[in-house]
């Protein structure tokens, strides 16, 4: 894990930023707001907090924070959920009891759109006006992935990314790919290690695995389902020396005929004298009225 010492960040002239005329996008009149327990100054805008604290004499450089989640509520840790959650942590560190005390902080909070181009284009956007000394986000995996390699390459040591997303069990390789990448929660990985270590306590040598996916067209991504599975899957794979037996079916388009089969295809496979177990998620029928993601 690298320790970047911030003393040595690039301070930016927050007052020439917060005198500037707002955009389009931002509001007339952005708020002001300040605590007695916590005296900085905090303005809000559109896409951009400004935290400064009533004087700074020792002339300590600005925290710059880019935030990068996806803005629609049908995405997990939208901006519209993290946003002030984000503020308020960095209020509390930038107070006098906090552990950055006294130093000015800028977040920028821009859309990923949980997308694999838009993600990555908001990353290198804050990189290059040398708007950001650590990312927050993306948290989708599709989007996260191109940033995180990014990052490695920027600067002398490259440029931290925290996410509560990137799950999946390629993003856990330090050596190459996402060395800057920190991850604050379980990864799929561990929910393999979980449910391995209930096989081994079982005694169990057979394992099924039914879950949602998407038929594969060339344009559609592979479900979160999908991502959580397959190290459960691979972990099986090592453990019974052969490949288990699956099968996937997208939720959102399953008639009762397509359960149906799948049921059939459990009993057919899992239903033997050796014990198993089949890791089978929610399964929703979709009626002729459901909305769909899309449609949300």
């Amino acid at each position: 894990m690298t320790i970047y010492d911030i003393r040595f960040l690039q301070p930016v002239n927050l007052r020439a930023l917060t005198t500037t005329a707002p955009s389009a996008a931002s509001s007339s009149a952005a708020p002001v707001f300040s605590t007695p327990a916590s005296p900085n100054i905090v303005r809000y805008e559109a896409a951009t907090t400004y935290i400064t604290p009533p004087s700074n004499p020792f002339n300590l450089p600005t925290v710059k924070i880019g935030v990068i989640l996806a803005g629609r509520r049908i995405y997990p840790w939208a901006l519209n959920r993290t946003r002030p959650a984000i503020e308020r942590a960095a209020e509390l560190v930038t107070s006098p009891n906090g552990s950055l005390p006294g130093y000015p902080m800028l977040i920028n909070f821009r859309d990923s759109q949980c997308s694999e181009t838009h993600g990555a284009l908001q990353g290198i956007d804050l990189y290059v006006k040398k708007m950001v000394n650590v990312f927050i986000g993306p948290s989708c995996d599709y989007s996260i992935a191109p940033l995180a390699r990014l990052v490695s390459y920027w600067g002398p040591g490259g440029i931290p990314i925290l996410t509560a997303g990137a799950l999946v069990e390629a993003f856990g390789d330090k050596e190459v790919d996402y060395r800057q990448l920190t991850r604050v929660q379980g990864s799929h990985s561990k929910s393999a290690e979980f449910l391995d270590s209930i096989l081994a306590y079982l005694e169990w040598s057979h394992v099924g695995f039914v879950f949602h996916d998407f038929k594969f067209d060339g344009k559609s991504s592979r479900s979160d389902c999908s991502f959580t599975v397959e190290a459960m899957f691979l972990n099986a794979k090592s453990r019974m020396g052969r490949q288990p037996w699956h099968v996937s079916f997208d939720q959102f388009r399953a008639t009762e005929k397509t359960i149906t089969s799948v049921v059939a295809e459990i009993e057919k496979h899992c239903r033997t004298s050796h014990l198993c177990i089949t890791v089978l998620p929610t399964i929703q029928l979709q009626t002729s009225d459901a909305q769909s993601p899309d449609d949300l």
